[in-house]
């Protein structure tokens, strides 16, 4: 038995991105192509058939490296998502804006890597984009 193409496979942001995560793009609509160009249409989860949105997140885990340092998250919402402010690094004029996701999913697909050559890679997925909570936070009944 293999996995539905529209299955989503719930996971915590907390292992998805254990150190947290940084917006570091825009959040932007996911427009549909056809034969190369773009419809002017949003594209819609097939699954939910609600919009998706697309941004970029660097992972903050020390130990992750090239190209798996940046991860694209998808959005699913039927409006745009608005990202937390910018927070400034302490004695610089650095800003960053940590991020977590709510309601995260990963959908898995097959992925040609070259001729012949393929694996499985997945799609990340969220309901919503929020500001972590503060450090010493902690949620009541924990």
């Amino acid at each position: 038995m293999g996995i539905n193409p529209k299955s989503m496979i719930p996971i915590r942001f907390e292992l998805m991105f254990s150190h947290g995560a940084q917006l570091i793009t825009a959040i932007e609509p996911v427009m549909e192509f056809e034969n190369g160009k773009s419809t002017g249409r949003q594209k819609v989860d097939q699954g939910t058939g609600e919009p998706i949105w697309s941004c970029t997140v660097l992972d903050n885990d020390p130990d992750t490296r090239g190209p798996a340092k940046s991860v694209k998250v998808q959005i699913l919402s039927r409006v745009q998502p608005v990202p937390p402010s910018p927070i400034k690094v302490p004695g610089t004029s650095i800003e960053v804006t940590p991020v977590e996701f709510e309601g995260m999913a990963i959908r898995p697909y097959v992925a040609q890597v070259m001729e012949g050559r393929y694996k499985v890679a997945y799609s990340v997925f969220a309901r919503d984009i929020v500001a972590p909570a503060p450090a010493d936070f902690t949620p009541a009944g924990k």
